[in-house]
């Protein structure tokens, strides 16, 4: 019983270690977008579509970071890894058509 306790609360420290990294990570993306953003500003105004297609990028790329940190360790980390590469791939290749 007591072997079984210690692994419950092990395995709860690792979610919440995992939750935390995740937060933080994201957190930190976003506030350097925002950071970013200010400069990006005249290029909006001149292109009007950019800054709908910038905002989905960041969307997209931050809820698949904080989903790759929070199953890591498990096999979906790895496709969460894959499909964040795709994305960038795509999305990139997609702006310069």
């Amino acid at each position: 019983m007591a072997e079984e306790k210690s692994t419950f609360k092990t395995y709860l420290h690792a979610i919440a270690f995992r939750a935390l990294k995740a937060t933080i990570k994201g957190a930190i993306f976003y506030i350097l977008y925002l950071v970013l953003w200010l400069f990006l500003s005249p290029l909006v105004m001149k292109v009007p579509d950019v800054a709908q297609s910038i905002q989905v990028f960041v969307v997209v790329y931050v809820a698949l970071m904080v989903i790759g940190e929070l199953v890591a360790g498990t096999i979906f980390h790895y496709f969460f890894i894959l499909t964040n590469s795709d994305f960038k791939v795509i999305l990139t290749t997609m702006s310069l058509i």
